[in-house]
């Protein structure tokens, strides 16, 4: 259908007539989330986990943690100060 000067105000005469606009995406329905696939399983506590991992991979990780802190920590290189020409 073709809509020969729609949107002017007073429109035109022989416009067709606007037809009421369908919303075609659903809105969401805020809830909870879906159910645990894993039932009541919880993960376990952190210091559990740890326990549970071999002493040569926890110095690993030990390792690892401790260089990802260390270079948060490093202070930030000096940017040089140009002065632009007059």
């Amino acid at each position: 259908m073709w809509r020969r000067c729609w949107s002017w105000r007073a429109g035109v005469s022989n416009a067709a007539v606007k037809q009421p606009t369908v919303n075609h995406v659903r809105l969401r329905q805020a809830g909870c989330p879906p159910p645990s696939l894993m039932g009541d399983n919880r993960p376990l506590p952190f210091p559990q986990l740890w326990q549970r991992l071999a002493p040569q991979t926890q110095q690993q990780l030990c390792r690892l943690l401790s260089e990802l802190v260390a270079r948060r920590l490093l202070p930030t290189p000096a940017k040089e100060v140009e002065h632009e020409p007059r």
